[in-house]
């Protein structure tokens, strides 16, 4: 991860009316990668730092504000920041602004932020990943792979950190290293798992109490109910398949027997109906000479409708030729409207021709006048203001000669200044170094006190922890007496549970004498059913009967129905035999010659010449057929469902009769069933049952209240046992707590120890930097006693400086603004004069298109009158010309819709008339047809015909009688085949049976009991094995439960010592391998500074109670002095400061685990370092920069900002604002 630019605005100190742009790609950062960020202090060197991570993470890094919203500069409505940097090849733009005052100044209730992330490389340039707070933290996450704490410990390295860990003790060691490097939660860990041995302990404890091995059955008793148990079902199965066998065949003897019935059923209504069909004889004779005079009757009723239609199609011909002579009329007057019309329209385009010409001619000057119109205001508007600019210059001038002379003046004041003060110049050279001695200064004496407030809350907490201690141990005493009171109450819980027992063996007794009643009861209830069901069964065997009934009337409905449709088909299969009658005289047609007479009948006029040329007529005729014969077929199939449907009825019947005989078997089976059970008791003493189980059931009650009675005082016995377990548990955790009271006095009074030994060290630090000061005013005349003293002396003197320092800067700003308004007046001077002869030009112009506009005016005139509007007058000529258009359109289409309407009337009474001639042709053909006929029969003429015809009634009730025969032939045929079908399988299956009716029937009632037998010992051991099962997986559950309790107590104890046995040993162990792995990390960067060290860690030093002693202490190798082991508090200034560096840089190195970091930015920390030292330092940041990092140093220290080409510079002015240039 690298930073390329740095954008802010309006940030602390930085305040600014432009961005202010840090771009780590600009050419003076080209030859090199370090740099210096230089300034005073408080000048805003580290806002720079601010920006990066306002930016990033919307925080701020090295302070601790309560808003982020305090960052931005006072006075100052928003302020902004913006990153540009590179990761894994991508460019990304990070961007956060805060508004926080409104256009008005005024404060907002609720601070308005934007955020931004997005990518400025590669396809997706332009592309935005992130606009809102919580994506874009996300999404930094994600790209960077640091937090916002892992980014400040790898990026931005704090130096000073780590002076402070090399000059700590053991404790705040452990202390600052858990600040730096954020690794408290070991510590945590340890009381953790502390606090589970002790739990996992106690519920171990309580498990073991709950064991016990009586009332159960031996291993022998068991295991034979079991083997019985595992060998009954098998022989369960075996005994009702043999039942279920033996029933189906007693089943195939009664089938045999009602079989024979039917038999003899069957021949009857044979017999019935070949008598019925032989007296029906001669009806249907009758009914087949009728039907063979149909196609007759059909011919006869057709020439009747074709003379009605003939005398139809006359009168509608009559009406038609009325109608055309009116639209022949109608057209004649449509015709000559139109002429008018379209004559008028021709005379007005011709006067619009004449027109167009002198419409072009005059708009073209209209149009030129308006231009010169509008360049005449243009140029007048131009010549106002470039007057008013004139008289606004000659102002300005004014005004900046009077400026000049009063900068004058103030620069003379200015230099007074400068001569009166400039012995506060010699002040500054000593801030640097008395800001570092206050800073000491101030740290030793805020430590002590902080040091003093500890040292006085750790004695409080120690007596609190004593007097703790000391109520605990009493309540130990307390808890323990109690417990050994209600210790004894075991026993008596073993007597009261065997007394439990035995009463539940009485109970169970009872309860199987009850299971017998509750049986028999039952088969008592199924005996009423039965009876119940027997004589539901013969009402339905009515209902069916009464459903039959229906049945058979709705068959003679549909019948009659279908006598109907049978009657409209033949008539129509009459009319249509008769068209292709007429259709098969087609070769004769085809001889016939209009004018000339027929060969066969004399005629010269030929209708069906021309009629029968056209299919469609006997395409009609046969569609009609093929729908009524659809009509006949769903009739018919009606009439079927209904003769099914009456046959369904007589099985059903038959069936239900079945189930008749089968439930009067069941009903003697039920009573077999309830004497197998030998009770003092009747089937049908249900009422004598219900007493006894009455009495059985309060037994049953009875004996439960005792056991109920029984299992409160077990329960009462068991909560004093819980009771002894729960103070066991008690004591057990009030022993953890005086444990841990003991650690904890311990470490309080080893803390108060090193807090006083602290606080001695630093007021000695105090006192060294107060000489330190003294000494060096003493040439000054000033003496300070104590802190608050100095810095009110130092601040002075800063003040004092500083109002020296921006005097002087301010006098050479003036000296510059007076050089630059001189040159600016001779500017303006030039201007005015160029401006006021442009006036002169502008009115030149004016005169001369005011000249031009009156010529075109006057051509205007020539061609055209004034008054006459150009605009109004063509449009008036063009609306002339749309109105005439629409009325010849209008009246040319009513012309055609008078022309439609007689066309239309014309093919009517042509197709009416061709009508006429067909029905004529119709009414010849079916007389001479009708005539033929009556030649080859025994009748004279159509009279005769009719006469023989019977009614419709008579026809009707004769296809009523064929029908009812075939359905009855049907029927008896279907009741045939079910019977001899019904007989095959029968017979088949008493093929297969070797034994005798009697014999099975005996061998079935001695199955069903021996079945019942073994039910009934099937149920009793089930019963008793699942009491006792109960009984042992209680046991073997609690036996279960101890073993997976045992190995997590085990678990968490081994835990417990592999992190050291005490709450912190953990911590601590932690806390030794990180400064460990940071030391071999810190070792790779002090190589490079000064390869004359390296820095080793000590072993663990092991206390009493194998409790870490000293874990945190580490020395350094001076390889000059063959490789002797030294402290750290031997070292130099200078030799610390590059230690501390090294252990930051190495920390940034920890903190950005496997992260590439190439920038990084190193804070205060260089003015401890003699010349030797700061060269090696400078030496080891070229060595960084040489693997590819940007580093920036803040500093001060001139010798290093000089070595740095490039420098980052903050300069501070008057009214806390700063400037930042880059050289």
């Amino acid at each position: 991860m690298k930073i390329l630019k740095i954008e802010l605005q309006n940030i602390n100190s930085l305040k600014s009316e432009s961005p202010i742009v840090i771009d780590f790609e600009d050419s003076a950062f080209l030859d090199t990668n370090l740099f210096a960020i230089t300034g005073k202090t408080g000048s805003g060197k580290s806002t720079i730092l601010d920006a990066i991570t306002i930016a990033l993470y919307g925080k701020v890094a090295r302070l601790n504000k309560t808003s982020i919203y305090e960052v931005v500069s006072k006075g100052s409505t928003a302020g902004y920041t913006r990153v540009t940097f590179e990761n894994e090849g991508i460019i990304y733009s990070a961007f956060r602004s805060m508004s926080i005052l409104t256009k008005t100044f005024k404060v907002r209730k609720k601070p308005v932020d934007e955020y931004e992330l997005s990518i400025q490389s590669g396809e997706r340039k332009g592309e935005i990943v992130a606009s809102s707070k919580t994506e874009m933290t996300n999404e930094i996450k994600n790209i960077v792979k640091l937090s916002f704490e892992q980014f400040c410990k790898s990026v931005l390295i704090a130096q000073g950190d780590f002076t402070s860990f090399l000059n700590a003790s053991e404790v705040k060691k452990g202390e600052l290293l858990q600040e730096i490097t954020g690794e408290d939660i070991y510590k945590q860990i340890g009381y953790e798992v502390q606090n589970r041995v002790s739990t996992e302990k106690i519920k171990l404890e309580n498990l073991k109490a709950k064991v016990n091995n009586d009332h159960l059955l031996s291993d022998d008793d068991k295991k034979k109910l079991e083997e019985r148990v595992l060998l009954l079902p098998a022989l369960e199965l075996e005994l009702d398949q043999k039942i279920k066998k033996t029933a189906e065949k007693v089943a195939v003897f009664e089938e045999q027997k009602e079989l024979k019935s039917e038999e003899e059923v069957l021949q009857t209504s044979f017999e019935a109906f070949k008598e019925k069909q032989e007296n029906n004889q001669t009806l249907l004779v009758q009914l087949s000479e009728v039907e063979k005079l149909a196609p007759v009757f059909q011919k006869i009723n057709l020439l009747e409708r074709s003379e009605n239609q003939h005398q139809e199609k006359k009168l509608a011909s009559s009406e038609l030729s009325k109608s055309i002579k009116l639209a022949q009329e109608n057209l004649k007057k449509s015709q000559k409207l139109y002429q008018e019309h379209y004559q008028d329209l021709k005379e007005t385009k011709l006067d619009l021709e004449k027109w167009k010409p002198i419409y072009q001619k005059a708009e073209k000057i209209e149009n030129e006048i308006v231009a010169e119109n509008n360049s005449l205001q243009k140029s007048k508007l131009s010549f106002e203001e470039k007057k008013a600019q004139v008289e606004i210059k000659e102002k300005e001038l004014q005004t900046l000669s009077e400026s000049i002379t009063t900068l004058e003046r103030r620069v003379s004041i200015g230099e007074g200044y400068i001569l009166e003060n400039e012995r506060y110049k010699e002040l500054e050279h000593h801030f640097e170094e008395w800001s570092v001695i206050s800073l000491d200064w101030k740290n030793a004496i805020d430590q002590r006190i902080k040091n003093s407030e500890k040292l006085k809350t750790a004695t409080e907490t120690l007596e609190e922890v004593r007097l703790k201690l000391n109520e605990k141990s009493n309540l130990q005493l307390q808890v323990k007496k109690q417990f050994e009171s209600l210790e004894n109450q075991a026993d008596r819980y073993e007597e009261v549970e065997k007394n439990i027992l035995e009463a539940l063996e009485v109970l169970d007794v009872q309860k199987s004498n009850k299971n017998a009643l509750e049986n028999a009861l039952k088969i008592a209830q199924s005996y009423e059913k039965i009876k119940k069901e027997i004589l539901d069964t013969e009402k339905v065997i009515e209902e069916y009967h009464e459903q039959k009934t229906l049945v058979s009337n709705d068959i003679l409905k549909v019948s009659e129905g279908k006598e109907i449709a049978k009657q409209s088909f033949d008539d129509q299969f009459k009319i249509l035999s008769l068209q292709k009658e007429i259709l098969s005289f087609e070769k004769e047609r085809e001889k016939l010659v209009e004018g000339q007479a027929c060969k066969l009948c004399g005629s010269k006029e030929h209708p069906y010449v021309e009629e029968y040329k056209d299919k469609s007529l006997i395409q009609t005729e046969e569609s009609e057929l093929v729908k009524r014969e659809k009509e006949l077929a769903e009739i018919t199939k009606e009439e079927q469902g209904l003769i099914l449907e009456e046959t369904r009825l007589i099985e059903s019947i038959k069936n239900k009769e079945s189930d008749f005989i089968k439930l009067k078997e069941n009903l003697a089976e039920s009573k077999i069933n309830f004497e197998s059970l030998q009770l003092d008791f009747s089937i049908n003493a249900s009422s004598e049952m219900n007493d006894e189980l009455e009495i059985i059931l309060q037994s049953i009650k009875t004996k439960s209240q005792k056991i109920e009675d029984l299992k409160i005082e077990k329960e009462a016995i068991s909560k004093s046992v819980k009771e002894a377990k729960s103070l066991q548990e008690r004591l057990q955790l009030n022993a953890l707590e005086i444990s841990k009271l003991s650690e904890q006095k311990n470490h309080f009074t080893q803390s108060i120890e090193t807090l006083e030994v602290e606080i001695k060290s630093l007021s000695e630090t105090v006192e060294k930097s107060k000489a330190k000061i003294k000494v060096q005013l003493e040439k000054y005349n000033y003496d300070i006693n104590e802190y608050s003293d100095w810095v009110s002396t130092f601040n002075d003197f800063k003040t004092k400086c500083r109002n020296y320092l921006d005097a002087l800067e301010k006098l050479k700003n003036l000296k510059s603004e007076v050089e630059n308004n001189q040159v600016l007046e001779k500017e303006k001077q030039s201007v005015l004069v160029t401006d006021q002869n442009d006036c002169i030009k502008i009115e030149e112009e004016l005169n001369g298109i005011i000249l031009k506009i009156d010529e075109l005016k006057k051509n205007r005139g020539v061609i055209l009158p004034w008054e006459i509007k150009l605009q109004e007058e063509n449009k008036r000529l063009e609306d002339l010309l749309q109105l005439k258009t629409t009325q010849k359109e209008k009246s040319e289409k009513e012309k055609v819709a008078e022309e439609k309407e007689l066309k239309g009337l014309e093919a009517k009474q042509e197709v009416t008339q061709k009508d006429i001639n067909v029905l004529s042709s119709e009414i010849n053909e079916l007389e001479l047809s009708i005539n033929e006929w009556l030649k080859t029969s025994d009748f004279d003429n159509i009279s005769e015909i009719k006469s023989k015809a019977i009614s419709e009634a008579e026809l009707k009730d004769l296809r009523a009688i064929k029908d009812e025969i075939t359905r009855e032939e049907i029927q008896l045929k279907e009741r045939k085949r079910a019977f001899d079908e019904k007989k095959t399988i029968i017979s088949n299956k008493l093929a297969s049976i070797h034994e005798k009716e009697d014999d099975l029937v005996l061998q079935l009632e001695d199955d069903k009991k021996t079945l019942a037998s073994i039910l009934e010992e099937k149920g009793e051991a089930k019963a008793t094995l699942e009491k006792d099962q109960l009984l042992r997986n209680d046991q073997t559950e609690l036996v279960e439960k101890i073993g997976v309790q045992e190995e997590e107590y085990l678990r968490w104890s081994r835990l417990k010592s592999a992190l050291g046995g005490t709450n912190d040993s953990f911590n601590k162990f932690a806390q030794h391998l990180t400064l460990k792995n940071l030391l071999i990390l810190a070792n790779r960067h002090l190589s490079k500074m000064n390869k004359r060290y390296t820095l080793h860690l000590k072993p663990i030093e092991f206390g009493t109670n194998a409790i870490p002693k000293s874990f945190l202490t580490f020395e350094m190798i001076d390889h000059h002095l063959a490789d002797m082991h030294r402290s750290v508090d031997t070292a130099s200034g200078g030799e610390k400061f590059m230690i501390s560096l090294s252990l930051a840089l190495g920390l940034s190195d920890l903190s950005s685990k496997n992260v590439q970091i190439d920038s990084l930015f190193i804070d205060e920390g260089f003015g401890t370092l003699d010349e030797t030292t700061l060269e090696d330092v400078i030496y080891a940041l070229n060595t960084l920069q040489t693997d590819g990092k940007m580093i920036g140093v803040i500093s001060h220290v001139k010798t290093l900002n000089e070595r740095l080409g490039t420098q980052i510079n903050v300069t501070k002015h008057s009214g806390g604002i700063s400037t930042v240039n880059i050289k």
